[in-house]
């Protein structure tokens, strides 16, 4: 398991008026130190190479979920990666990279932000950097003010296996596999709903008639 000092990031903030390709590649940015420190040998491949590959591929990812948060409004990605060793397919490592966007209640004094958290090891995981954030000073930030209500939830907008990658090395295999969320509200959420508004409009109809 890497030895990280703290797996909480310092604060990192986006100039204000940042364009979103700006604040992508300084999410990036964030993610790439820290990966640069994990271990990923065992596969026949330079734990180097590997890692190359994987921040080019999460780089493009990054750049996918910020266009898809802006034209969908999906709020979080996971990319992750597994590592085995052939031919007995012994899992060496296993990699998530977790991506998101919030906007914090109004009142709140946290500010709007793309989120990020690594998660390494086997056969179990755990958080080895982040959570850290990039906030936006300027408050043109995230849609997904909807995260933090108790009548959203989050799911899968895609399921992963529409987007698992094999690749073949000498030794090992790597599987890679990127999964997409959005918040959607609840269904007990939605019966409320409808249930207030045929009531405003039982109200509505009663007070025309008098």
């Amino acid at each position: 398991m890497p030895q990280l000092v703290d797996t909480y990031a310092p604060p990192t903030y986006a100039p204000p008026n940042a364009t979103y390709a700006a604040r992508a590649l300084m999410l990036y940015e964030l993610i790439r130190k820290h990966l640069d420190v994990l271990d990923m040998s065992g596969l026949g491949v330079s734990s180097r190479e590997l890692k190359d590959r994987f921040k080019s591929e999460i780089y493009l990812a990054i750049k996918v979920f910020v266009d898809r948060y802006l034209l969908e409004g999906v709020t979080e990605c996971h990319i992750e990666y597994w590592g085995y060793h052939l031919p007995k397919n012994t899992l060496v490592f296993h990699l998530r990279v977790v991506v998101d966007a919030d906007a914090p209640l109004p009142g709140s004094p946290q500010l709007p932000h793309f989120g990020w958290e690594i998660h390494h090891g086997r056969p179990h995981m755990k958080r080895v950097s982040g959570p850290g954030h990039v906030y936006f000073q300027d408050r043109n930030g995230p849609i997904s003010a909807t995260a933090r209500l108790p009548n959203w939830d989050c799911v899968e907008a895609r399921s992963s296996w529409l987007d698992m990658v094999q690749s073949t090395y000498e030794g090992g295999r790597v599987d890679k596999s990127i999964r997409w969320f959005k918040m959607v509200m609840t269904n007990q959420a939605l019966v409320e709903m409808v249930v207030e508004l045929d009531n405003t409009a039982d109200a509505v109809a009663e007070s025309e008639s008098h």
